[in-house]
């Protein structure tokens, strides 16, 4: 691994070989349990990179990388990485409008870098209500909003089966325009008093 030839991840294109990238773990996925199309029970999970030229990049990793690499990366750690695969996004589910993603397996090379905190801890890109609205679905925006209502969490069926939670508050901003926000999973459990503000 040579952490000393790092590039900036706006660097990386399809053509690109024995590279390596330092970047944060802003966010890590929770570890997903999938069935393949043959029926074969596998694994997977995500991270979001960002380095400190402000570039951002997905990466993926399924079955035994997933096994291998998912406990030894922390969110908001700084970490090089290197060996993984060059594929091409699918925009419509990627949290960046990036036309390519990393595929990391089990060969691939992931080391603890030292936080020199030169790699900010999050990029936000705020909008208000008014600016949402105009958007495309599948798009991903930041908002700061004030809480009006929230919901009691419910468990519903996915499409696939599996048991989810849904969770529904109401929101409003600096403009009185108010906007509804559904959380899933995890954030479910959190809890979300009236009148306080949320990210």
């Amino acid at each position: 691994l040579q952490t000393d030839m790092a590039i900036p991840i706006g660097q990386l294109s399809f053509s690109s070989v024995g590279w390596t990238i330092k970047a944060r773990v802003v966010h890590k996925s929770p570890l997903k349990e999938l069935q393949t199309k043959t029926g074969r029970q596998t694994r997977m999970c995500s991270i979001d990179l960002l380095d400190k030229e402000g570039g951002e990049i997905e990466a993926i990793f399924f079955g035994e990388s997933c096994t291998k690499h998912f406990s030894r990366i922390r969110e908001k750690g700084v970490y090089y990485f290197s060996g993984g695969v060059i594929k091409k996004s699918t925009l419509q589910y990627s949290p960046f409008k990036n036309d390519i993603q990393i595929i990391f397996e089990t060969h691939s090379e992931i080391r603890e870098a030292y936080d020199d905190n030169s790699i900010p801890m999050d990029v936000f890109r705020f909008h208000n209500i008014q600016q949402i609205q105009a958007k495309d679905s599948g798009d991903i925006v930041d908002i700061v909003g004030i809480i009006f209502q929230s919901s009691n969490p419910n468990e519903i069926t996915a499409r696939n089966g599996e048991k989810v939670f849904r969770k529904n508050l109401t929101l409003y901003d600096s403009n009185l325009q108010v906007i509804d926000v559904t959380l899933w999973g995890q954030s479910c459990k959190v809890n979300f008093e009236k009148d306080k503000m949320i990210i």
